[in-house]
């Protein structure tokens, strides 16, 4: 009887412990998951400030409008594939222009 006393003591002490283990399990697993969400954050940190950088460009670019009888052929700074391609689509806004294949970053120049 005695052993059997014995057993059933270190039987719930062994739960206890196994408890403890995963209760600690999930806090490390969990302290992972922070370092984790971290170490991404510092490391996408400059690209994700770029892109935010970029959209709110994108979105001053969406307000200046184009009027509609704006004469593309005039502006002789812009490549001949820009003039055909602003003519056939007439963006009403920068944006738009900037968005059509054929419109160079440095065409978006100058039309600003």
């Amino acid at each position: 009887m005695e052993c059997q006393v014995k057993l059933v003591l270190f039987d719930e002490i062994r739960v206890v412990n196994r408890r403890k283990c995963l209760a600690c399990a999930r806090i490390f697993l969990k302290y992972i998951e922070v370092l984790d969400a971290v170490e991404t954050q510092i490391k996408y940190s400059g690209y994700i400030e770029r892109e935010k950088r970029l959209a709110e460009k994108i979105l001053r670019l969406e307000e200046l409008e184009i009027p509609q009888d704006f004469d593309f052929q005039k502006i002789t700074a812009l490549s001949i594939e820009c003039r055909i391609k602003l003519e056939r689509y007439r963006p009403r806004t920068i944006a738009q222009a900037s968005r059509i294949s054929g419109v160079s970053p440095a065409d978006i120049s100058v039309l600003l």
